[in-house]
């Protein structure tokens, strides 16, 4: 089939898809009988979907119930359930032209949902393939534009499924502005592909020049899905609620910014501040961050001080959280990278970075917080006596010790602190009396030169890794409830997704 005659063929399948919107869940019923598509979809079955969407829009109930309601609604051997569940993705794949023209939260609310849809394998078949290339299709606008943001937020609820399609990475790989605002995404596109590299794996219906169907076989549900060795990070619900449409800045805007990083030194340190403050924009904000983390921190460890006190002097809580979750974005691809552990130069990065987290983080606690994190610390490592990998000399386990040891020594400690860590030395074996302490203690600044700087990475990093605000979350969606209030405003265009107007 020519290239121009597969256009026309995935054109349509999508038009098909939106006249009889039944086919998108062209399968097996609960039963396992083929279940019987319709043209249309009653009015009563039409308001119930709808009114799922407006309370999550409305934030009445989070974006993981909405998840579970399609996979039960998909599941169900009641026909109107699965015609509500039908119903719900036809609008969806429907309102995708008008995306565009939706308020941010929203949007943002919508990428999720749309994303998770392939995620928990909720499209199937032709469906699947017309989610995916919706997907690729926005990723290929601008990079400030909504459906470009609308794009990257979707692809980011399914990256653990990449790996089933390598001609999708490849297509993914050939948008430069994916490559340019989100090289995390990119970096695991590449890992997608590296590990595909022998596969034969079938490209997604509607995503390649040719379409070659055949009906998969299903798998068995006892089947284990491959996960990253590291899944303690969940980045997702870091800046959900962010109200800032993110731009890439303009080249001039970019040498320049560039231009002040390169010269900044401590002693122009006041005057390279300033400069920066009146060219950088919060809509620059994840551009900056993604820079400072991935071309500077990460390759030039000696300059980490210099870089946090220049974030510190530029005043903007806002700021500090992109660069946090950048670091933590970037850590999370490096631990997760079979490269990391092939390359040495990889690895240096890995450390670099987390030396600059620890910096952003750990540094800046002081020890009036000891009587609280002592005995935390050593209740966690004392597991670490039944782990294969981090028990002693594990080089993370003995590194924490040994500044244990130093705290232990020096640090005045009361006598019930100093018992929690003889308790942790004899649950690992080790003898308190020969580990070498640290001098981390001695060395560190005067506590008056640090205290400004430090209190809003703290009070950022409190927030993230407890989930007070944006933090993580331990629920299968990525998105939920810790999105803020969504106010009732109108929007442009919403034709079956109405949204409550004041």
């Amino acid at each position: 089939m020519s290239p121009e005659n597969a256009e026309r063929l995935k054109e349509v399948h999508s038009t098909a898809l939106q006249i009889f919107p039944h086919l998108m869940n062209f399968g097996t019923s609960a039963e396992g009988e083929v279940t019987k598509p319709e043209t249309s979809f009653t009015a009563d079955v039409e308001e119930e979907a709808n009114s799922y969407y407006e309370r999550v829009y409305r934030q009445e109930i989070t974006i993981d119930d909405v998840i579970k309601l399609l996979q039960k609604f998909k599941n169900s051997s009641d026909r109107r359930e699965n015609n509500i569940f039908s119903c719900m993705v036809h609008n969806l794949f429907d309102e995708y032209q008008f995306f565009s023209k939706y308020p941010q939260r929203e949007l943002t609310i919508t990428s999720v949902i749309f994303g998770s849809l392939i995620q928990y394998q909720l499209v199937e078949y032709y469906a699947l393939g017309i989610a995916l290339r919706y997907v690729l299709n926005s990723l290929r606008n601008p990079a400030d534009s909504k459906m470009f943001t609308f794009g990257a937020q979707a692809l980011r609820q399914f990256q653990s499924r990449l790996p089933e399609w390598p001609q999708y990475c490849s297509h993914l790989l050939q948008i430069p502005q994916l490559q340019q605002a989100y090289p995390d995404i990119i970096m695991t596109v590449r890992n997608s592909l590296a590990a595909n590299s022998n596969s034969s794996t079938t490209p997604p219906a509607g995503t390649s020049n040719a379409i070659n169907y055949t009906k998969p076989v299903p798998e068995p549900l006892n089947k284990v899905i491959d996960r990253p060795a590291f899944t303690a990070l969940n980045l997702d619900t870091l800046l959900a609620a962010d109200k800032v449409d993110y731009e890439i800045p303009s080249e001039a805007v970019q040498d320049k910014i560039l231009f002040i990083i390169n010269n900044v030194a401590q002693s122009n340190l006041e005057t390279k501040v300033s400069e920066m403050k009146e060219l950088l924009k919060e809509s620059h904000y994840r551009w900056f961050a993604n820079y400072l983390v991935v071309k500077r921190s990460s390759i030039e460890p000696n300059y980490h001080q210099l870089y946090l006190q220049f974030l510190d002097s530029l005043e903007s809580p806002l700021l500090n959280k992109h660069v946090l979750r950048e670091t933590f974005a970037n850590i999370k691809i490096l631990l997760n990278s079979q490269k990391t552990i092939e390359s040495a130069s990889e690895r240096s990065l890995l450390k670099n970075l987390g030396s600059w987290l620890g910096g952003m983080t750990l540094a800046r606690y002081d020890s009036n917080r000891l009587l609280v994190a002592i005995p935390f610390v050593c209740k966690v490592l004392e597991q670490a006596s039944k782990s294969k990998v981090f028990k002693p000399p594990n080089p993370w386990l003995m590194a924490i010790i040994k500044l244990l040891a130093e705290l232990y020594q020096f640090a005045d400690l009361k006598l019930n602190l100093k018992f929690e860590v003889e308790v942790l030395c004899k649950s690992l074996d080790i003898d308190l009396k020969e580990i070498e302490a640290t001098t981390m203690l001695k060395d560190r600044p005067p506590k008056e030169t640090t205290t400004t700087q430090s209190t809003r990475f703290i009070h950022e990093f409190e927030k993230w890794s407890t989930g007070n605000d944006y933090g993580t979350s331990s629920k299968p969606v990525p998105v939920t409830s810790q999105m803020t209030s969504i106010p009732n405003t109108p929007t442009s265009h919403m034709p079956n997704i109405s949204l409550p107007v004041n």
